[in-house]
């Protein structure tokens, strides 16, 4: 699975507080512990997590279901 979400750890978070996550089409960001936590919470083995690659305030993760 691939996950896409605001990266609430990033510089541009702290730059532009109010509009860094795109409002109001994403109503929550996370940071890369965070998502891995949920992720994991939900069963999933997190594969890699990657930031910056396409917008600097975006994490990208890699997840499988074990098994």
């Amino acid at each position: 699975m691939s996950v896409n979400v605001p990266n609430c750890d990033s510089q541009l978070s702290r730059f532009n507080p109010d509009f860094w996550y795109d409002p109001p089409y994403r109503l929550w960001g996370f940071g890369r512990t965070t998502l891995k936590k949920l992720l994991e919470n939900a069963g999933f083995e997190v594969v890699r997590i990657e930031s910056g690659h396409f917008y600097i305030g975006q994490l990208w993760c890699f997840a499988r279901k074990p098994g």
